[in-house]
């Protein structure tokens, strides 16, 4: 019975040996350091916000607004208040992408329009105005907000031609009819492509 014993002990000793070296093969195996963006959402957030507060403060030229939009009293000052009300997304898009973002082909955004209980998405990066980018994998995504105030008159009396795309009223008169506020919630969803 001792020599049945002893064998088992040995038996034993050589499996756990056995599994120590196939763990220690399967470590070696396995990457060491996970890939991660090179932007953290702080700085993703950052970026969003100085995007939108930079789209907030370019001033229009006085000139093209008493063109377009008749005299210059309660007009919107601002290019993202007066884009947003003449659906001129490719001024937004363009503006992000070759002047704000840095290397913008590195970035990806969607933005959205909240009056803050409804909120409604305006365009993406790429143009499309139905439906928000998809994000691939499980990219850090930062949310930035930007309140801006737009008069209710601006947004269903300058007729089809101040409209971008035929329309005859701005997309978020149509989104936000019975609203009657004049406060506008701007959300930009940023992300980068790794």
């Amino acid at each position: 019975m001792n020599d049945n014993a002893q064998m088992m002990v040995l038996e034993s000793v050589i499996f756990a040996i056995t599994v120590m070296i196939a763990l220690a093969f399967l470590v070696q195996l396995s990457p060491t350091s996970i890939q991660q963006s090179s932007e953290s959402t702080t700085d993703l957030k950052i970026l969003g916000d100085d995007a939108l507060t930079s789209l907030s403060i370019e001033p229009l030229n006085l000139k093209d607004r008493r063109e377009t939009r008749g005299d210059e009293t309660n007009n919107p000052a601002s290019k993202l208040a007066v884009a947003i009300i003449v659906n001129d997304y490719d001024a937004i898009i363009g503006t992000l992408n070759e002047d704000i973002l840095p290397d913008y082909a590195f970035y990806q955004y969607n933005i959205y329009i909240s009056n803050g209980t409804v909120t409604k998405f305006w365009c993406s990066y790429q143009g499309n105005t139905t439906a928000p980018a998809d994000r691939i994998g499980d990219e850090q995504v930062a949310v930035s907000h930007y309140i801006i105030s737009i008069d209710p008159k601006h947004l269903d009396n300058f007729g089809d031609g101040i409209y971008e795309g035929g329309a005859g009223e701005s997309d978020i008169w149509q989104y936000f009819q019975d609203y009657e506020g004049a406060t506008y919630d701007v959300i930009l969803e940023l992300w980068t492509m790794i």
